[in-house]
């Protein structure tokens, strides 16, 4: 039953990949493209990368008294 599911899950792949990438085709609309605001807010954390489109918690804390 696996090899049927992989079967299945390849041809599948190979449809998917024979039509091209289409990333951003569907953003040509201005109601979908996200609102930038003219202020963004920046915060440095050192050791620390958040790369766009991510959630990732942060936690804050103070320094040990």
């Amino acid at each position: 039953m696996m090899n049927e599911e992989q079967i299945a899950l390849a041809s599948e792949l190979e449809m998917k990949s024979s039509t091209g990438p289409t990333i951003a085709a569907d953003m040509t609309d201005e109601s979908l493209v996200p609102r930038i605001p003219e202020e963004l807010s920046i915060l440095s954390v050192r050791g620390f990368v958040v790369f766009p489109g991510t959630i990732v918690p942060l936690n804050v804390r103070r320094p040990a008294s």
